[in-house]
Formats: structure tokens, C-alpha cells, sequence
């Protein structure tokens, strides 16, 4: 039976099309297709996408049934479980992501093919691996162009590699991609430079003049393929990159994880799950383990060498239903308005917020409510909450920072309760209190 779409939510991403567009319906994603653009659907029986399709290296796509006024024809697209946008991946994701469009380039350029677009916005994770999505960026031709792809993926992957994660950040979320390469190219010479001492710098200048300027200003797939998956980031640390390790390292589940898995289980219409603040990931492999019920986790953090230790745990796991990220929730990165806000993109059924309120109240200063405010919009029904009562304290021997005096547990639970029903309330260990919520009605 056709449906007939009367609210179309059109993707902000999706503008330069002249014959089609993507839009989202009932949580699934489409692209209507005028009768100018009609090459679009012959694509779909060529045999490079059919390739790419069985590789999955670009979602499966069908005509729907869905029609709409003034597009002739619409085609279904397989939808990711979340979206992440590319300021959104650790380095191993981008460098995964990176090979991903080669690949693509190199399957549709032996059938005749080329990419037109080169930039990470094209590219999804469902789940742990990526795909190309971008159906109107195929059209025939004999000789790929990577400069795009080199100025957008490439160059930022190299800076980022010399540890200048923030500099590549600004490179890689360009929706407007308006900085030239040779641009790019000369702000690499600062992490060159600087990345490492005198000894170091003289190898990266000498790499950089003999092999890598060369390959930057280069269309050759395969050539560029190969310098990609030798690149590796130095090691630099960051405040939580190594939090979980001892976690890791203990064979049993802590009583406190046990309890929370134990929650889960308890209510029978949990299905999807955010676990913010994730770290390298160890309690949402857990949950994804243990709670049979979840068909879907989504983890992030701010901590991008730690996401990017849980995204190659990941890789090489069996867990097929998370998908992890570099996030943070109350000052969300984002390269344009045009992007879908992390409310839009990554609610769950339930929000699971461990060990983190107090860092954002007594260590970042974030207000209490604007905190509560954000759970709210990203759980669809439950939130569970740790409340620390003795703050900032870092457990064993070590002194207690001194506590605000507003900072009490009814303090907590009284803003708390501004946004959300408490179901249960729970001591967990010496300074972490769980509450059990569900979302207030309003």
C-alpha cells in the first residue's frame, strides 16, 4: 500500500542535488527523484553498485512505496541506527572511513564510474563499519579526482596523526569545504614542525618533501589507499584516555555494574540504550552482553583517545549493536546548522549517565538543570543517574575537595525531580548513588 507523505523532514546535508533529495519518514531514510533525474535509478542496476551493495559498502536500496507530490519516484535506503557525523569520529574512524570512499572509488572507476564528492559528510557508521551513502555522487567517467577527498579526509587524517587532533577538527567538519589544499597543506607544517622535538621535526619535513606532498596533490586510488593504512597517531594523552584500563583488567563485575545491569533487566521496554561518558567502552560492552533485550547501544564521549581504544576493541569484537563516537552532550560539537542536533540523532529509550554529574556540576560548572535538561531530550522514557555525594573525591586514602554546601543529596534530587519521576533510589558504593528515572510528561 503507498503512503503519502505529507510532512517531509528533508536532510539539511542533502542541497546540491538538482534532480533529487533525501529526506527522513517514519525514522527511515528516502531520496526523491524528479523525472530529470532518472539516470538515478539505473544506477541502482549497475553492476558497480550491485558490487558495492554485496560488499556492503553502500546501504541496500530498493524503489519504495512511499510516494510524494511532485517526485515520480522515491527509493528506500537502508537507515543507520544513529547518525554520527564525521567531527563525531576517533582517528581510527576516520582513517576506517578514509579507506572506505577509496574502496568505493576503486570498485565504481572499474566499471566506468567516478565520484564526484570527496568529503566525509557522504560517509555513515552503521554500527561499527562504515558505507558510502551518497547515491547522486556517482556519474560515469574514466579518471577519478580525489582532491576534494584529499583536502577533506586525507590532509586532516595526517595532521590529526601528529597529534594535532584539534586542528585536523576544523579541517574535516568544513560543510562548506571552502578551504583550499594548499591551505591545509601549509598549516601541516606546523604539527610537522612542531610535533615531537628537533629530531623528529627533520623526519616529518623530510617524509612530508619526499613522499606524503606528492601523494596529496595525487589521484592514484591505490597509491593513496596503501599511504592510509600505514598511518598511525602519535601518542599524546588526554585527561580519561586510560580510565576503564583497570576495568579491563579485573575478571570480575563490580557490584555497582551488577546492579545496573540488573536495572536494565528489570524493565521489560528498554531496547535501545545511550550510554554517555562511555570511556574505552567497558560497561556498554557489558550491557551489550548481558541485557539480551537491547537491539541497540549508542556510546560517546569527549575523550577522543578514549573512544578511539573502545572503536578498535570494537572492530575486532562480535558486538554488532553498538555504535560509539566522540561527543559532548552539553556543548555538542557541530561544523553547520545544518546538522540534526544529538537529540534528533542519538535518543534512546533509556540514558545511562555513570560517574559524570559531578564532574560537569563541580568540575565544569555546568548548572544542574542545564544538565537534567539535555538527559531529558536524549532518553525517550528512562534516565539512570549517579549522584556522588562526596563530590569530586578520587576514592582510597586521598583527600576530600572541599563540597559546595548546596550540593546535597536532596539538592540533587529535587532538580532532578523537575524533569523526571523517580522510580528507585540506590547505594551503590561509598560515593555513587543511582536514581532510576522516567521521564515526566509534559
Amino acid at each position: 500500500m503507498n503512503d503519502e507523505v505529507m510532512n517531509i523532514d528533508w536532510s539539511n546535508l542533502s542541497l546540491c542535488d538538482s534532480g533529487s533529495r533525501v529526506f527522513i519518514h517514519n525514522n527511515k531514510i528516502y531520496r526523491a527523484i524528479l523525472k530529470p533525474d532518472l539516470q538515478l535509478l539505473t544506477i541502482l542496476k549497475e553492476p558497480f553498485f550491485i558490487e558495492l551493495v554485496e560488499k556492503e559498502l553502500f546501504p541496500s536500496t530498493k524503489l519504495s512505496t512511499t510516494k510524494f507530490k511532485g517526485f515520480e519516484y522515491v527509493l528506500e535506503h537502508e537507515t543507520a541506527d544513529y547518525i554520527l557525523y564525521p567531527h563525531e569520529w576517533s582517528f581510527d574512524m576516520l582513517k576506517v572511513a578514509s579507506i572506505l570512499y577509496l574502496k568505493v572509488a576503486s570498485i565504481a572507476l572499474k566499471y566506468g564510474y567516478v565520484l564526484k564528492d570527496g568529503h566525509p559528510f557522504n560517509i555513515v557508521f552503521f554500527g561499527k563499519y562504515p558505507k558510502f551513502v551518497d547515491l547522486g555522487s556517482f556519474e560515469k567517467g574514466t579518471e577519478q579526482n580525489l582532491y576534494e577527498f584529499n583536502r577533506t579526509m586525507f590532509i586532516p587524517l595526517l595532521i590529526w596523526s601528529k597529534g594535532s587532533y584539534l586542528t585536523a577538527l576544523n579541517f574535516f567538519c568544513d560543510t562548506n569545504l571552502s578551504i583550499p589544499l594548499n591551505q591545509i597543506q601549509s598549516t601541516y607544517l606546523g604539527p610537522i614542525l612542531f610535533a615531537g622535538g628537533r629530531k623528529k621535526a627533520i623526519k616529518n619535513i623530510l617524509q612530508y618533501f619526499y613522499k606524503e606532498k606528492s601523494i596529496l596533490f595525487s589521484n592514484n586510488v591505490n597509491k593513496i589507499t596503501k599511504y592510509i593504512e600505514t598511518i598511525q597517531p602519535v601518542a599524546y594523552k588526554t585527561e580519561w584516555n586510560n580510565y576503564h584500563e583497570s576495568y579491563f583488567n579485573d575478571s570480575e563485575i563490580s557490584y555497582r555494574f551488577g546492579r545496573v545491569i540488573d536495572f536494565i533487566n528489570e524493565l521489560n521496554d528498554i531496547e535501545t540504550v545511550y550510554d554517555i561518558a562511555c570511556n574505552q567502552g567497558f560497561f556498554t560492552f557489558l550491557i551489550s552482553k548481558k541485557c539480551d533485550k537491547l537491539k541497540k547501544i549508542i556510546a560517546t564521549d569527549f575523550d577522543e583517545n578514549a573512544i578511539n581504544t573502545f572503536y578498535k576493541t570494537l572492530i575486532i569484537s562480535e558486538h554488532q549493536k553498538i555504535s560509539v563516537g566522540v561527543a559532548n552532550i552539553i556543548t555538542p560539537n557541530s561544523s553547520s546548522f545544518k546538522e540534526l542536533q544529538p537529540h534528533k540523532r542519538l535518543v534512546s529509550d533509556c540514558v545511562i549517565a555513570l560517574a559524570l554529574t559531578h564532574h560537569l556540576i563541580l568540575g565544569q560548572k555546568f548548572h544542574i538543570n542545564v544538565i537534567f535538561e539535555t538527559f531529558f531530550k536524549l532518553t525517550k522514557k528512562y534516565l539512570f543517574v549517579e549522584f556522588m555525594p562526596l563530590g569530586l573525591w578520587p576514592g582510597g586514602d586521598n583527600p576530600n575537595p572541599k563540597i559546595p554546601d548546596y550540593y546535597t543529596e536532596k539538592w540533587f534530587q529535587n532538580n532532578l525531580e523537575l524533569h523526571f519521576d523517580i522510580i528507585k533510589k540506590e547505594i551503590l558504593e561509598k560515593n555513587r548513588m543511582i536514581f532510576i528515572c522516567i521521564k515526566k510528561k509534559i
